[in-house]
């Protein structure tokens, strides 16, 4: 009987860097081939049903965690291909992700796509996230 292998892929990056398309991208092609796959983005917490974002500065920290435990409950239950879709600017923002997803015995992957500058951030990403905003998040980032 032939070993069964998990992964998990963390994507990291400011707005507008390309995490969401890298994640559809690899997510979308694991579907095609009927693979099990579980996609976890703060950025859809903070969606309404009719597809319109919002963000809650008050819930921030409270969807972070949602986030987090859904992407665990996803590990718990053995889904193939997990991932987490969030800024992740700090270790300590996405380690518990690769801490978790290890202790399940997931292979795991942190993925960042290459840092825009501040300009290119705010004119691509999809979230009117400012330019003093995303500079802001440049000077947190931790490689």
């Amino acid at each position: 009987m032939s070993e069964i292998h998990r992964f998990a892929f963390i994507t990291r990056g400011v707005p507008g860097s390309g995490k969401s398309t890298i994640t559809n991208l690899l997510a979308n092609s694991f579907k095609i081939f009927g693979l099990d796959v579980a996609v976890h983005r703060v950025d859809d917490l903070h969606t309404s049903e009719d597809g319109v974002f919002f963000w809650e500065d008050e819930l921030e920290e409270e969807r972070y965690n949602e986030n987090f435990d859904n992407f665990c409950k996803s590990c718990d239950m053995h889904v193939s291909f997990v991932f987490c879709d969030a800024i992740n600017l700090q270790r300590k923002d996405y380690n518990k992700y690769v801490q978790y997803a290890k202790s399940c015995g997931y292979y795991v992957s942190t993925i960042c796509p290459e840092l825009p500058t501040a300009e290119e951030a705010a004119s691509r990403n999809k979230h009117d996230v400012t330019i003093e905003q995303i500079r802001e998040m440049l000077d947190r980032w931790e490689p």
